[in-house]
């Protein structure tokens, strides 16, 4: 999965991409268990396409383990 490169993409984006809502994305992150954001200058939360495309594989290689 090609996201592209070091996007910037909002929660918004992130919460349809991953198929989860903004409370279970704010419970992971409480736990250090997603990427961390970036501010932008507004305040709103935003995440390198990167990070995500790391974590959707890890994902993918811890649930094919035995």
């Amino acid at each position: 999965m090609d996201l592209g490169c070091n996007k910037l993409i909002r929660q918004k984006e992130v919460c349809i991409l991953i198929g989860r809502n903004r409370s279970t994305l704010y419970r992971w992150r409480r736990k250090g268990e997603f990427p961390k954001p970036i501010p932008d200058p507004g305040g709103e939360l935003m995440w390198r396409t990167s990070d995500i495309e790391y974590w959707l594989t890890q994902l993918e290689l811890n649930s094919t383990r035995f």
